[in-house]
């Protein structure tokens, strides 16, 4: 299409639109004189639709409809009110008839009615339940009117509520308030009212009658109630009462409020639980409340929001717990009760910048209690083990033996130390309080889970390689950032970490630093947390080397792990690793003649696992024959044969191994081997690098040191030992 058409199209729609009337849609407003009627069902209601017609009539008449659904129209026609502040609005305007439907109102407004408020009578029968109104405008100046509910239908019958349960048990005790509330005006006049007790192990007590409350509808001008009487004279669960007819008009529900209502026990151990009364009568509807709740004297101690406070083993933790009476009268001024903590510690340790009047001091400003009611308690006594406190003594202030009294502890720290896990309680016990009270305060769990494998090492000998600890976290985050981790080893077993090993994490996103043997003790090994994890990890620290004093007995020894990055708030315990040096006989024993110990060794060819006096170890390179000799990388030899690491030495091209008085010399690519430094023997197979390893004959080294030697050609298997 051609752009002068499409001009000529919007030019000929908008030419349309201009010659067709502006019509503006008119607004009204609507409302109900009076709130939702509440009466019995098939009777008659009265209420008014309030209209505000914002928009004039012109012309023409104008016609809309009321509808209402669960009642229905008395049949009346008529005029309707005319607001006297609508002078724009005249008598006679607005017209209706109801009687054409008993569901339906119709209404005519006159033509050139003025704009102005009118007023539409809604008399009605309702029918049962929810009366609604609605507007159908049908187009006119009139809006339309979604449904609203004007008036309900009720039973009569007066509804029963009560107020919060009491405590109590065999002392005569008032119970909650009851109310009556009526839902039609007037329907309690006269009528009976009856109170039930729901337990034979209670009766009411009238020496002080109740108050009974006229509220709302009712007051005490306008009606009055007969005295409170027994029902029977030997039943004493059963009391009944009646309002007089009302002495003046009633103009709305009423609402009776029974206070102070008294009850006592009949018996010395009256059943625990709900103490409940039946309320009936001849226009209430009938109700079992609870009106007190019945536990047995003594006291209750809980946690706060009874929640268990949830902690790792070395950490500290603020706990909030309470005491409270269960009935009144339990606590006893002037006297003490003593609070324990199982398995943990209250406060900080004593030292002497924290004193034990320091520490007393601390908790009495957490005991916190309740205004006029009690007298703060003092604390007294602490009770000590290793300068941590497990427990305290208080003494009671004056008590308010009329109300039920309570006491808590808010935000009084608590210290778990290392080793300590599951659930740990606190107990109160003394003639304060009757029997003793205990209640789960903390469920602790270990930050760590630890694995070791222990290392045998022999008495006298040197750089003894072995051992393997696994340190798992429970949780992410459990080692702190920027502290140090230690093991440490059991003094008594005279052993020094000759070299730390390898640490490895081996799961999860922590980072360490600073590996090492502490200088001030050669039996301490310790790393530093550089950044904690935000994945539980775990690490693994192994071979280690250690040197074994000649004087240290025989026997198992252990070893504990400690350190500000699992116990900074509590490090008063540690984790043991038991067991985990085991000091077997001395070196003595196993040197043999040549004066190295005695071994046996088997390798496989082609695989990078030995053995060595049954026990299997890996290399870094796998076994091969050369010219019919047994290769192995030359650090391996030591382990094998019986030599120290440490006396095994590579330069200038030359392996040299060092085996007491002996020394074997082996250059690389040369089949001439010196021992002691003199030609000896010429070999079939020099050393030689190999993957970046020196690899050595091993059999060459084991025959120059007098070490025996055989070979499997089934197995391809070369053993070695030295008896």
């Amino acid at each position: 299409m051609k752009i002068r058409q499409k001009i000529a199209m919007l030019l000929a729609a908008a030419m349309t639109v201009t010659a067709v009337p502006m019509m503006t849609m008119a607004k009204s407003d609507f409302s109900l004189t009076k709130g939702i009627q509440v009466t019995e069902a098939d009777k008659p209601v009265s209420t008014q639709l309030k209209v505000d017609m914002k928009d004039a009539v012109t012309t023409d008449a104008v016609m809309f409809f009321v509808d209402i659904t669960n009642a229905k129209f008395k049949g009346a026609t008529g005029a309707a009110i005319i607001d006297p502040a609508s002078t724009a609005l005249t008598a006679g305007k607005v017209t209706y008839i109801a009687a054409v439907d008993s569901k339906q109102m119709q209404v005519t407004i006159a033509p050139n009615a003025g704009q102005g408020l009118f007023y539409l009578p809604l008399d009605v029968e309702i029918a049962s339940g929810d009366a609604t109104v609605a507007v159908d405008g049908v187009g006119s100046v009139i809006s339309h009117m979604a449904p609203v509910v004007f008036a309900r239908t009720t039973d009569s019958k007066a509804n029963v509520t009560v107020g919060d349960a009491k405590t109590l048990y065999v002392e005569e005790s008032a119970v909650a308030d009851i109310t009556i509330q009526e839902t039609v005006k007037g329907s309690l006049g006269t009528k009976e009212i009856k109170l039930m007790l729901q337990t034979d192990d209670y009766e009411f007590i009238l020496t002080t009658p109740p108050t009974i409350t006229l509220e709302r509808g009712y007051n005490s001008s306008i009606i009055s109630y007969n005295a409170l009487s027994f029902e029977a004279t030997k039943d004493a669960q059963v009391i009944k009462f009646s309002l007089n007819a009302p002495t003046g008009t009633v103009l709305a529900p009423g609402r009776v409020v029974i206070k102070g209502l008294k009850v006592k026990a009949t018996t010395k151990s009256p059943a625990t639980g709900e103490l409940k009364i039946k309320v009936s009568g001849d226009n209430v509807n009938e109700a079992v409340v609870k009106v007190a709740d019945i536990k047995e004297y003594g006291m209750t101690l809980k946690m706060k929001d009874e929640k268990v406070v949830e902690m790792a083993a070395g950490t500290a933790k603020d706990i909030t717990f309470e005491v409270k009476e269960n009935v009144r009268d339990v606590l006893t001024g002037g006297r003490e009760i003593e609070v324990s903590l199982e398995k943990g510690y209250f406060a900080a340790k004593k030292t002497d910048a924290n004193t034990e009047a320091d520490i007393k001091t601390l908790i009495a400003s957490k005991i916190k209690t309740p205004a006029e009611k009690m007298d703060t308690p003092t604390v007294n006594s602490l009770t000590l083990k290793d300068d941590w406190v497990t427990g305290f003594t208080i003494k009671l202030g004056n008590v308010d033996g009329n109300e039920i009294s309570s006491f808590k502890f808010e935000d009084l720290k608590v210290y778990m130390p290392l080793g300590v896990t599951g659930d740990v309680k606190i107990t109160m016990s003394g003639r304060a309080i009757g029997n003793d009270l205990e209640v789960v305060a903390a469920n602790v769990k270990a930050p760590v889970t630890v694995e070791s494998s222990p290392v045998t090492l022999k008495v006298g000998l040197k750089d003894q390689v072995g051992g393997k600890i696994v340190i798992t976290e429970t949780d992410k985050g459990m080692l702190k950032s920027g502290e140090w981790l230690t093991i440490t080893l059991d003094k008594d077993a005279s052993v020094e970490i000759a070299d730390k090993g390898t640490l490895t994490v081996t799961s999860g996103d922590l980072k360490t630093q600073d590996f090492e043997v502490t200088t001030t003790t050669s039996g301490i090994l310790r790393f530093k947390v550089k950044r904690a994890s935000t994945v539980a990890s775990t690490i693994e620290i192994k071979d280690m080397k250690f040197t074994v004093n000649r004087t240290v007995p025989q026997g198992t020894y252990n070893a504990k792990i400690n350190g500000d990055a699992i116990a900074k708030d509590c490090n008063k315990d540690s984790i043991e690793l038991k067991n985990f040096l085991v000091i077997g006989t001395p070196n003595t024993e196993d040197i043999a003649a040549n004066g190295l110990k005695k071994v046996a060794a088997s390798f496989v060819i082609g695989s990078a696992k030995y053995v060595v006096n049954g026990v299997e170890t890996e290399m870094d390179g796998a076994v091969y024959l050369e010219n019919g000799r047994t290769m192995v990388p030359v650090r391996y030899v030591a382990n094998a044969l019986g030599v120290n690491a440490a006396d095994i030495y590579f330069a200038a091209g030359t392996a040299t191994v060092i085996a007491g008085n002996k020394t074997v010399s082996l250059k690389i690519g040369n089949l001439t081997a010196l021992l002691n430094g003199v030609p000896v023997r010429t070999m079939v197979a020099a050393p030689v690098i190999k993957d970046g390893r020196t690899y050595v004959p091993v059999s060459e080294i084991g025959a120059l040191l007098g070490v025996a030697s055989s070979w499997d050609a089934a197995t391809q298997t070369a053993t070695f030992e030295n008896k």
